[in-house]
């Protein structure tokens, strides 16, 4: 690991319930750039992933950022949470992961912060995290159609367990369920 991913991960934000407005404000920021425009074309509105986002707390999951040294703002964020605890483990169940997992449920960065390595950083900080908190296997269901997070996922040791389409916020997608035991 580079000296530069050690500064960011030693930086690293971890929000529990309740999370501060001004960060929650940011990650939506995040979450709508991400998802909403092309090529995910969600219908999500700003209430809508508010109320997403702390669903995700209020279940018992974590939060984590990094703040771009340059501009102070969030370059990223990232949501995990025990698949028994997942909102919306229904999908993702009946696909054949496992319900003990920690899983991986958000990863978004600003488009202008893209690149550096943000989501490599926050991926291996849930995994840690995964750890803390006593599982052995990770989770992830990501669209098809996200190669660079495919990549990061399949580098960083996930591999496909399923495959399927399924529809989020108004959009349809062919989707991938990824796991990774740790440990």
């Amino acid at each position: 690991m580079s000296s530069d991913s050690s500064r960011i991960e030693e930086k690293i934000e971890h929000y529990l319930d309740p999370i501060p407005e001004e960060i929650l404000e940011q990650v939506v920021d995040i979450y709508l750039a991400c998802f909403t425009g092309p090529p995910r074309f969600e219908t999500w509105t700003r209430q809508e992933v508010r109320e997403h986002v702390q669903a995700f707390l209020t279940a018992g999951g974590d939060v984590f950022v990094i703040t771009d040294p340059e501009s102070g703002k969030i370059a990223t964020f990232a949501i995990g949470i025990p698949m028994a605890d997942y909102f919306g483990k229904e999908e993702v169940l009946a696909h054949g992961v496992p319900e003990d997992s920690y899983y991986f449920a958000e990863l978004g960065t600003r488009p202008d912060c893209r690149g550096r390595g943000y989501g490599s950083i926050l991926h291996r900080r849930r995994e840690a995290r995964a750890v803390e908190r006593g599982f052995s296997r990770l989770s992830v269901r990501v669209r098809k159609d996200n190669e660079v997070n495919i990549k990061l996922l399949e580098r960083a040791g996930f591999a496909a367990v399923a495959d399927y389409r399924g529809e989020i916020a108004g959009s349809v997608a062919e989707k991938f369920l990824l796991v990774k035991d740790i440990k």
